[in-house]
């Protein structure tokens, strides 16, 4: 006895049939995440997680549901800091003073590197702001040339915290470094 069959286009199907959502674009997640900031968990999640080596279904969901909203937590954290440091230095990232303004992420308890300018994120959190933030100067300072004095005293100053925006959070630190 044989039940329905599927029809020749899998596309949509749920199973092992199924299109995998990376297969949507050919274009790399990189690019797409370059062209449109505001999808930048993206590309965090995908420094965050393998979902591939998931150890297990479970393991796979968790990545896919807490994860992501993780990695959306910190891109609107980076997101909110992108926006100060553009308005304070202009939309032209060639004009900025730092080429890879360095920034500290904060969800409770946890810290992590993260660039303004590219989509790096230095994930593996720690508890210390302080050290997230001399992560982030080392990001910045790979392009920041010798002969860039104003950008290497920027380096030293301290580093605005950006927040997740969360109303139950508890304040967490200002500034880091």
């Amino acid at each position: 006895m044989t039940g329905p069959q599927p029809s020749g286009d899998t596309h949509g199907a749920r199973g092992p049939n199924r299109r995998p959502r990376a297969a949507a674009s050919d274009e790399p997640t990189a690019a797409r995440s370059a062209r449109d900031n505001d999808a930048g968990w993206e590309t965090y999640h995908e420094q965050m997680f393998d979902v591939a080596k998931a150890p297990n279904g479970f393991i796979r969901w968790k990545i896919l549901s807490s994860g992501v909203n993780m990695a959306r937590q910190l891109a609107g954290a980076r997101n909110r800091g992108r926006a100060a440091w553009v308005a304070e230095h202009g939309q032209d990232p060639d004009a900025w003073p730092l080429p890879h303004p360095p920034a500290v992420l904060w969800m409770p308890t946890v810290a992590s590197a993260a660039c303004l300018r590219c989509l790096w994120l230095g994930y593996r959190g720690v508890s210390d702001p302080d050290e997230a933030a001399a992560a982030a100067r080392g990001h910045a300072a790979e392009y920041v040339t010798a002969d860039s004095a104003a950008a290497r005293l920027l380096l030293r100053e301290p580093l605005p915290v950006w927040q997740r925006n969360d109303p139950h959070d508890e304040p967490g630190p200002q500034t880091a470094g």
